[in-house]
């Protein structure tokens, strides 16, 4: 428990007082203490009331803790600076003199000091000065005047020199009338409550002015890390922290936000014509519905269904198409055709071919045909596996099948077809080898 509370205003100069009195006339006699205080107090220097224990006083006769000081805050310069600590004194800490006074204050770095004659510069090298309060340094705060008495060590009497201001508004106004007679016009206050700081204006328009018309001059909202959210500047333009080259639009709560919309898409669409023509923005007409495919009508896009596109570009379904294949007289394909596994392919004839006596095959003219041959026939020099050639010989004798340089059944031989009688030769790979079926 304290020997001396803080009661948060000008108080007695008393001692061991857990509830001490404002200051009394014909006892506390005015001093240069008073002040000092109210001129730094002027100034925006002053201890207020954060705390029930804030700068309270523990005495006590002990040489290394004679007197500890609880944590507290204050305004200096008109700014709330952060809590003090804890802060203990020695006894060596003050002057043993018989009315010896010192300045309790928290300098300029947030440090909570005692101020006493003796300690040099503005303080002098005499400690033994008596019934005159120390200077203070530049920036202090004054918190309490304590003052040895011949009762010693903790009995010091403390007369406290703080404040009990626990909020801080501000009102901004102006002179109204004519003088003599003018009177304070408030035009704005800013208070502060719970969750929130309110700038209030009792005019029609709030204007910040800017000192200047350039880039550089701005007015800027930022977060806690310094980090620019929005900054409107003094050549009109505008900057926040969203994705830079976006369109801006409003979300479900109204918030604005940045819109997957680039800044040249944003360009393009910006005095863009509607209808047909470079860079234009085409629009759907009433006939357009979901699936739909799409059909530049004048100068507005159409829907078409599947089959009216079929009938736009002439073109027939699958259906039709299995039709028109089947009521062609020949169909010659231009690329492969594969049967599924599992699925058959009938055809109930092949083509003939007429082949004269000492003719050259091809794949072209005679491969996959049947050849009605009226005399001897020579392979083609080269050609790809799978090329098969069926050869009929429908004369009164043999004839002879030439190899063309490659093998035939692995020998370098010709082959020979009996009358009336055929045989298959399949080209069987790169090398235009041949393996004759039916000799």
């Amino acid at each position: 428990m304290p020997t001396e509370a803080n009661p948060h205003h000008y108080s007695n100069h008393t001692k061991d007082d857990t509830a001490i009195s404002q200051i009394e006339d014909a006892v506390d006699f005015p001093h240069t203490g008073l002040i000092k205080a109210l001129s730094l107090g002027i100034r925006g220097n002053f201890a207020i009331k954060d705390s029930i224990t804030g700068f309270d006083i523990t005495q006590s006769s002990s040489s290394s803790s004679a007197v500890v000081v609880e944590a507290g805050k204050i305004f200096r310069d008109g700014l709330l600076t952060p809590s003090t600590a804890q802060t203990t004194f020695a006894q060596s800490d003050f002057n043993n003199t018989a009315n010896a006074h010192h300045l309790l204050v928290v300098d300029f770095t947030n440090t909570v000091r005692i101020r006493k004659f003796g300690d040099g510069g503005i303080y002098g090298s005499a400690s033994n000065v008596v019934n005159k309060i120390p200077p203070y340094t530049e920036r202090d705060t004054i918190i309490a005047i304590i003052s040895f008495t011949t009762d010693g060590f903790n009995d010091m009497k403390v007369q406290y020199l703080t404040t009990g201001k626990i909020a801080n508004s501000l009102s901004i106004g102006y002179a109204t009338g004519s003088s003599p007679n003018q009177v304070y016009d408030q035009t704005m206050s800013i208070t502060g409550g719970s969750g929130k700081t309110t700038l209030l204006s009792e005019e029609n328009q709030v204007v910040l002015k800017l000192n200047g018309t350039g880039s550089s001059n701005a007015f800027q909202v930022t977060d806690s890390a310094d980090q620019l959210q929005f900054a409107v500047k003094g050549d009109g333009t505008l900057e926040t922290d969203l994705t830079a080259s976006r369109a801006l639009t409003t979300d479900a709560s109204k918030n604005i936000t940045a819109s997957s919309v680039t800044s040249t898409e944003l360009a393009l669409l910006s005095g863009a014509a509607f209808g047909i023509g470079t860079n234009n923005i085409l629009r759907a007409n009433a006939n357009l519905a979901d699936n739909d495919f799409l059909r530049v009508d004048g100068t507005q896009i159409e829907g078409r269904t599947a089959a009216q596109t079929l009938s736009d570009i002439g073109a027939i379904d699958a259906a039709g198409a299995i039709s028109a294949v089947e009521g062609e007289a020949t169909l010659a394909l231009a690329g492969s055709v594969t049967v599924a596994a599992g699925q058959t392919f009938t055809t109930p004839r092949l083509p003939t071919v007429s082949v004269s006596a000492s003719t050259t095959l091809s794949e072209a003219t005679h491969a996959g045909r049947y050849l009605i041959c009226a005399g001897n026939v020579t392979l083609p020099p080269t050609s790809a596996a799978g090329v098969h050639f069926t050869i009929l010989n429908t004369t009164g004798g043999n004839i002879t099948v030439g190899r063309n340089g490659n093998n035939i059944n692995n020998a370098a031989s010709d082959i020979t077809v009996a009358t009336y009688n055929g045989v298959t030769c399949i080209c069987i790979d790169a090398s235009n080898n041949w393996i004759a079926l039916g000799v």
